[in-house]
């Protein structure tokens, strides 16, 4: 996860082996209340499932 201008070590390295988010991301904002952050949900979903993954 990005925090500021740091990016953890873990998603560069799920990114240099093809592990991303990218599906995810076709669902941005679709459960999103109006004045929501569209990046809560799924988005978030996926990048904790990743950085969970081995």
């Amino acid at each position: 996860m990005a925090r500021r201008s740091y990016i953890g070590i873990r998603v560069i390295e799920h990114d240099d082996e093809g592990r991303t988010v990218k599906r995810a991301l076709s669902d941005l904002g679709r459960d999103a209340e109006p004045g929501e952050l569209a990046t809560a949900g799924p988005v978030e979903k996926a990048v904790s499932k990743l950085l969970r993954s081995a």
